[in-house]
């Protein structure tokens, strides 16, 4: 076992953590009262009650500030990794997103390298105590803001200026409204979990529903053609079966998503894209936020 509680305050205890996450034997723990969260190295060598390598969101093991400064976090809930090696923090009480670029080598001082939220208000860019996140391959993060009865959509997260806008919303018909009782398929009642499957499959624990939803991602774009014209560029023509926002975007690594082309459809519209850019193979997608 890892942590216990008896009322003193270390670099070995939790007081009610509510998220962890593992990655390479390194595992970081939301340690929720104490408003920090606590990296443990080489868990699998760890013994009983062996004291945390490091600690993010306060100053010192002996610290548990809730003070007005960026630096520190205010009961943590859910954590995420990205395949970059991001930590994401739900920093519930500062209902915020809070992103650390290097957590295996900052220092305890240092303030996050990107925020999302920080205000309560129910708007794309504010959020009330947020409490999980998903993160897909591509970049992706979902945040379920429990306050506001809504799983809030980033694309190209890390990419993100600090308290931009969410991309989408699942639970409220848009990202200034909310359902704040609801028991539909579109709808949450104090929603408390997020899990992003294999499939891409969104699910989310509906808790005073006492139900799992599960949103499986859908395409309303069909690709008519790919490939190379006679000036060896690539080309990609789609097709809308749905009326709406498009986007084209390209990677060199799949991970990280430019840009390409943004477009407003109707139904049975097409469009052709065709790649101007030279230097490194690229990957195409079309996304519809």
């Amino acid at each position: 076992t890892i942590g216990h509680t008896d009322g003193t305050f270390t670099d070995a205890q939790f007081d009610h953590p509510q998220g962890m996450v593992l990655v390479d034997q390194t595992l970081y723990v939301a340690d929720t009262e104490n408003h920090r969260v606590l990296r443990f190295d080489g868990i699998a060598g760890k013994t009983t009650g062996a004291p945390a390598d490091a600690v993010i969101g306060q100053p010192d093991f002996i610290t548990a500030s809730t003070a007005a400064n960026g630096a520190l976090l205010k009961t943590p809930y859910g954590l995420a990794l990205d395949q970059q090696g991001r930590l994401w923090v739900a920093d519930t009480g500062k209902n915020r997103i809070a992103r650390y670029d290097a957590p295996l080598t900052m220092t305890p001082s240092d303030a996050p390298s990107g925020t999302l939220g920080g205000v309560a208000s129910l708007s794309p860019s504010g959020m009330n105590q947020p409490k999980s996140l998903a993160l897909s391959g591509s970049g992706r993060l979902w945040v379920l803001d429990s306050g506001f009865q809504r799983v809030m959509r980033f694309e190209n997260a890390a990419a993100k200026p600090n308290g931009a806008a969410a991309d989408g919303v699942i639970g409220a018909p848009t990202l200034n409204t909310s359902t704040q009782v609801g028991r539909s398929r579109q709808s949450f009642y104090s929603p408390e979990g997020l899990f992003l499957d294999a499939t891409g499959s969104l699910w989310v624990c509906d808790n005073n529903n006492a139900r799992l939803m599960k949103f499986v991602p859908t395409s309303s774009a069909l690709i008519l053609q790919s490939g190379l014209d006679s000036a060896q560029k690539f080309t990609l023509t789609f097709e809308a079966l749905d009326p709406g926002t498009y986007e084209l975007r390209s990677s060199t690594d799949l991970k990280n998503w430019d840009l390409e082309s943004t477009y407003q459809l109707t139904t049975g519209e097409t469009r052709t894209f065709g790649d101007n850019k030279g230097g490194n193979r690229r990957f195409f997608r079309i996304d519809e936020p």
